[in-house]
């Protein structure tokens, strides 16, 4: 018989979709008129995997895949970061940062409290709903000045229903 305390889920089954709070998995694209991303990295050093985002610039690349301020990364290119220092963080994204895309699994604060009240693991594989997110940067033509940005718009890209089937960078 299965024992569980007041307030604790231990199965998937016990969460009913609609009530669970929606995960995005944010797919960053560089432009090429910048080498960043357009948010900072913050996080506590000594809380191992505990970092958020803050300082989303206004029409970057982060902003345009959704990234928010407050958002806290869960995971980065499907490697969960639980247990993982603030600069070992760091430098895996920074590592991300010679390629064109980084992509970051985030909750806000109030939704990572809600699973953790429940004893709920976060991770991608665990997480009833998560919302895919990518932008599509259309293409510019040679009369663009490099001080404008490409014109984008966000797609979103997938749904996936799991019951069902301070650095600057």
């Amino acid at each position: 018989m299965e024992t569980k305390s007041k307030g604790s889920i231990n199965k998937l089954s016990d969460i009913l979709t609609q009530d669970a709070p929606v995960a995005r998995l944010c797919r960053i694209r560089k432009f090429a008129t910048s080498p960043f991303y357009g948010f900072f990295l913050c996080g506590d050093p000594k809380k191992h995997g505990r970092v958020f985002i803050s300082d989303v610039t206004k029409h970057s690349p982060a902003a345009v895949c959704g990234l928010r301020d407050g958002d806290r990364v869960i995971e980065i290119n499907g490697s969960t970061i639980d247990g993982l220092t603030y600069e070992t963080i760091l430098d895996k994204i920074k590592h991300h940062m010679g390629r064109d895309d980084l992509e970051l699994l985030v909750l806000d604060k109030k939704s990572v409290q809600w699973y953790r009240e429940r004893h709920y693991p976060i991770t991608s594989r665990t997480l009833p709903t998560i919302v895919h997110i990518e932008p599509i940067i259309n293409d510019t033509t040679s009369e663009t000045q490099s001080s404008e940005l490409p014109a984008t718009h966000t797609k979103l890209v997938g749904f996936a229903d799991r019951r069902v089937s301070k650095t600057g960078l």
